[in-house]
């Protein structure tokens, strides 16, 4: 959303990270993942009119949130970052990417 309607979708998502994250059984620590989002999300925003570096910026998003998830799930549970790291961008960079894509082709077609 935050390619369409930029500064309502990033209040959304990290509301909606909020929201969603007050029932982790992680608790507290889960909580930073929305302070995680609003740079992640920046990225996206400001790079959303540049032809193909808005890419970049869901890459950047993608690898934000990937590096956070990451750190959080090897001091959790110990399991090894980089292989973390790696799973969670590719997952991450795909959505991120086909995100754009979508909102872009959604885009095009509001009468705004």
């Amino acid at each position: 959303m935050c390619i369409i309607y930029p500064y309502a979708g990033l209040i959304g998502n990290v509301v909606g990270v909020l929201i969603v994250n007050l029932a982790s059984p992680l608790g507290a620590l889960d909580l930073i993942s929305v302070v995680v989002n609003i740079p992640a999300l920046a990225c996206i925003v400001v790079l959303r009119n540049k032809k193909y570096l808005k890419y970049i910026g869901g890459l950047l998003y993608a690898f934000i949130i990937s590096v956070y998830v990451a750190i959080l799930l090897t001091y959790l549970f110990g399991i090894p970052f980089w292989l973390l790291l790696v799973q969670v961008f590719i997952a991450e960079a795909f959505l991120a990417t086909s995100g754009i894509v979508i909102f872009n082709y959604i885009g095009g077609k509001l009468p705004y």
